[in-house]
């Protein structure tokens, strides 16, 4: 059993990112600021849009799910390769991993902070692909 346990730990230290250090191929916060900023994403699951999200300078963002209002927000990097986002309407940091993919992105929620699933591919990876602008918002914050 101790042997097992050991062997268990080793391979753990192998599999987890060294901590200031970012899960292989997942984008640090430069990279993704410099891939993101100024750029519209449109988020789908299976092939099925759900949502868009505009990137300003200075790590804000506008994000929407299909049809749905505006929410403004911010992001951060809360550790090296973990991107964080909360919005006015919902102060908890939703934290995900983005790697590239083809002209686009690859995210994977990891889950909010100080409750972040316990390892990668809990969640299916979602496509975030550019899309031209402007955003849509529709209801009271028309113009966003």
């Amino acid at each position: 059993m101790r042997q097992t346990l050991i062997a268990l730990a080793a391979l753990c230290a192998l599999v987890a990112p060294a901590p200031g250090r970012a899960a292989e191929g997942a984008l640090d916060g430069a990279a993704f600021e410099a891939l993101v900023t100024g750029r519209i994403l449109s988020f789908a699951l299976e092939g099925e849009t759900y949502g868009v999200e505009e990137y300003f300078p200075g790590r804000r963002v506008v994000w929407a799910f299909e049809g749905g209002t505006c929410r403004k927000g911010s992001w951060a990097e809360l550790r090296p390769g973990l991107i964080c986002f909360a919005y006015e309407d919902d102060p908890a940091q939703h934290c995900w991993r983005f790697a590239r993919a083809g002209s686009g992105l690859l995210a994977t929620f990891v889950g909010d902070a100080g409750a972040e699933a316990s390892g990668p591919g809990l969640q299916p990876p979602i496509l975030a692909t550019p899309v031209e602008g402007p955003m849509f918002c529709p209801g009271p914050e028309v113009g966003v």
